[in-house]
């Protein structure tokens, strides 16, 4: 029996002055839940496991749809990374999959785009014409 399948038995069956008791007990776990999907997953370092699937720079940009450098650029600030070396990162390929699914996108460069695009003021006609 599930989970639910036993919450909904245990409803169905309650003598009716239980009733009372058992929705503030519902209101409450459903406050729990609401609350726990409403949280962003935390992302968890990796296991020595999960460190042997290691991805270069190149590997991590085709899959994140963003240029190398992007990584290069942002590598302090993502939770994935590994610094093996002056200017040689590799990138946990699991950590990298759950960073992605709790962002909700594929491509974070394209939010980078939006948030310049959004700052940056296209210049007057007259300051785009040679002089």
């Amino acid at each position: 029996m599930t989970t639910v399948e036993t919450i909904r038995s245990l409803v169905v069956g309650a003598e009716a002055a239980e009733l009372p008791t058992i929705a503030g007990e519902l209101a409450r776990g459903l406050a729990v839940v609401l609350t726990r999907l409403a949280a962003p997953s935390p992302i968890v370092r990796t296991s020595k496991e999960e460190s042997r699937d290691l991805l270069t720079v190149d590997e991590a940009a085709e899959r994140l749809g963003v240029p190398s450098s992007w990584l290069y650029r942002h590598a302090k600030e993502l939770q994935f990374t590994r610094k093996l070396g002056h200017r040689t990162l590799r990138f946990y390929s699991l950590a990298l999959e759950r960073w992605m699914d709790s962002r909700g996108t594929l491509n974070p460069q394209r939010e980078s785009i939006r948030a310049v695009s959004a700052t940056t003021k296209e210049a007057p006609e007259s300051d785009r014409t040679p002089k």
